[in-house]
């Protein structure tokens, strides 16, 4: 058992120099890095872009449905008014306009509200794509063992935040991204 430590402790301390020359050659670098996601999406070009346009179609289609709910509210306002003098045939075909205009509008709504959740899935999608390229890349360039976003890391050193750099990088790989529209 004594001979078995001997001979380790022997190649032990034959190997120590080796191991530090060894690390003055190669410096280590910092393992891990730190993406705020959120942060690149939000000051992003692209993702600004894209939120700005999205936006911009959200408020369209609801000026669209604001109008037909005026529409709506007027034939309903209408129908009251005019409901005690009506002869039946009439008040059931006003019933029927305002229950068929109300499923329009529904419709309407509903179709503009998924269009939307599709482009926003599509761009999100492209943003990612993007983004774990980006990531990727400057991981395997800087040597880190992992990169890390905001929920995945308890605690992360401010010498370790790549954001500034994946943005500027994300950055130059969709400036164009804005003409796609």
């Amino acid at each position: 058992m004594t001979a078995a430590l001997v001979v380790l402790s022997l190649v032990f301390s034959l190997s120590r120099p080796v191991l530090a020359e060894s690390a003055r050659k190669d410096p280590p670098q910092q393992p891990f890095a730190f993406v705020d996601v959120a942060q690149v999406y939000a000051n992003s070009e692209a993702g600004r872009s894209i939120i700005k346009m999205l936006q911009e179609k959200q408020k369209a289609n609801r000026e669209k449905e604001k109008a037909m709910e005026a529409d709506l509210k007027n034939m309903k306002a209408d129908l009251a008014k005019r409901q005690s003098v009506l002869k039946p045939d009439a008040l059931s075909e006003l019933t029927t306009q305002i229950t068929s205009k109300f499923t329009e509008y529904k419709r309407i709504a509903e179709d503009n509200q998924a269009a939307l959740d599709r482009e926003n899935s599509h761009w999100n999608g492209k943003i990612n794509g993007m983004l774990v390229r980006v990531v990727k890349e400057l991981g395997a360039e800087r040597g880190f063992i992992g990169i890390f976003g905001p929920g995945q890391l308890l605690y992360h050193d401010a010498k370790i935040d790549i954001t500034a750099e994946v943005l500027e990088r994300f950055n130059a790989r969709t400036k164009d991204w804005g003409s796609e529209r």
